[in-house]
């Protein structure tokens, strides 16, 4: 549940990595360990994960509130990617339909990001994106137990270089 002070950022996008107030990682050019690239429709389902990851001592940038501006957003967009280290794809409908996450996913291969693709629920990675994931090992989240997915994605993480070794 987003308290008050989560509301007075409702509408920056901001990274999730610390204790400390979130704040816009916009003008930081600070290094993140990880770009979520989601559907802003399955945001209930990655904030936990997001939340977690962070827990675990990893810097996170995700989008959870929205849209400053067109040529802002797209310059963040770019800019956090970059600085990623992983960018992890949340797969769904919602996502497989969004334009911005097809987008996403290109910019982190054309930055030569390793994406760790992790399944909401079960629905078939659309064309536009299947050569582009062809090979890389999906982590399915809507099956098993979420404790148990979790140290996967930790595990998964760790081989990609982020996280502890």
């Amino acid at each position: 549940v987003l308290g008050v002070g989560a509301a007075l950022y409702r509408w920056r996008r901001r990274p999730v990595s610390s204790a400390r107030p979130l704040t816009p990682v916009a003008d930081s050019g600070a290094a993140v360990d990880l770009f979520l690239s989601y559907s802003r429709r399955d945001e209930a389902r990655v904030l936990p994960i997001a939340e977690r990851l962070r827990a675990s001592g990893m810097t996170v940038w995700m989008d959870q509130s929205g849209i400053d501006g067109a040529t802002l957003w797209a310059q963040e967009i770019t800019d956090a990617i970059r600085r990623a280290k992983v960018c992890l794809l949340f797969g769904s409908a919602a996502s497989f339909s969004s334009s911005h996450v097809t987008r996403e996913v290109s910019l982190a291969l054309e930055e030569r990001k390793p994406i760790l693709p992790l399944q909401l629920e079960p629905v078939e990675t659309p064309s536009a994106m299947r050569y582009q994931l062809a090979g890389i090992q999906h982590i399915i989240l809507y099956q098993g137990d979420a404790d148990a997915n979790f140290q996967l994605i930790l595990r998964a993480l760790t081989r990609l270089g982020v996280g502890a070794s």
